[in-house]
């Protein structure tokens, strides 16, 4: 079995990348324990994941962020939270529910293959013709429903947020970046009440390397997807969920026989 630090840098880095491509992170940390064997690493380590791929927001975005705070922005400072809406008031209630009952092997592949191909209507059909000012405040309301899919395992909060917008007509680039934006409040969100039910923080080695493999990894993931959809469509994420999903089944079928 991989030592303890290998382990962490590993699972941070599927962390930071899997988390900003439409791809689903926790479908991701799911399968490479059930692959691989590794052990959980507890609940101090999901919080470190999660700061590292908070700092990686924060750090991309500083200028969004900063410019949050002034009136030319509080129509999009009042989208952000509207949006935040239905993924708190969800995740408080059914998060334990979804993780309990949705988190096997079979349920992510169908997930992952079910949000990739809308994904791919979304690609096909959406209009991509609007900018991020267009959006409306129903709009937003819309994002953070679908933002809230993402507590199921394979669905990707990304991939589902970015689905939506490109639905309601924004180009792949305000897709892209309005998704990252909504993170913002969901993650530090995550990160709170994962904290909370750490109890006391634990400082070890892994979840230091957590953190910086994840924000690492996060960082330059963000940045590639940006300049990625100005020039190209998600459709190379569509086949990847699709690809993922078949082998999965397989897989979970031949362990069956």
């Amino acid at each position: 079995m991989a030592p303890i630090w290998l382990q962490a840098i590993v699972l941070g880095s599927i962390q930071g990348i899997c988390e900003f491509l439409p791809i689903s992170s926790s479908a991701h940390l799911v399968l490479i324990p059930e692959l691989t064997g590794w052990k959980y690493l507890g609940r101090s380590f999901d919080v470190a994941l999660h700061f590292g791929t908070l700092v990686a927001i924060v750090v991309y975005f500083r200028e969004d962020v900063e410019r949050l705070a002034q009136k030319s922005s509080r129509k999009l400072l009042s989208q952000i939270i509207v949006a935040s809406l239905p993924a708190a008031l969800i995740g408080l209630t059914l998060q334990d529910w979804f993780e309990l009952h949705l988190n096997s092997v079979f349920s992510i592949a169908v997930f992952l293959a079910t949000f990739g191909l809308l994904l791919g209507v979304a690609e096909t059909w959406g209009r991509k013709n609007l900018e991020l000012h267009n959006l409306t405040m129903t709009g937003a309301w819309l994002l953070g429903l679908a933002q809230s899919l993402a507590l199921v395992p394979g669905v990707s909060r990304s991939g589902a947020t970015i689905t939506a917008a490109l639905l309601l007509g924004l180009n792949r680039a305000d897709s892209a970046r309005i998704s990252f934006l909504l993170a913002l409040p969901v993650t530090a969100g995550a990160c709170f009440l994962k904290l909370i039910q750490a109890g006391p923080w634990e400082f070890s080695w892994p979840v230091v390397l957590g953190i910086l493999a994840s924000g690492l990894s996060g960082w330059i993931t963000i940045r590639a997807l940006m300049g990625y959809v100005k020039r190209h469509s998600l459709r190379a994420f569509v086949v990847y969920r699709l690809i993922l999903a078949a082998l999965l089944l397989i897989w979970v079928g031949s362990t069956r026989l």
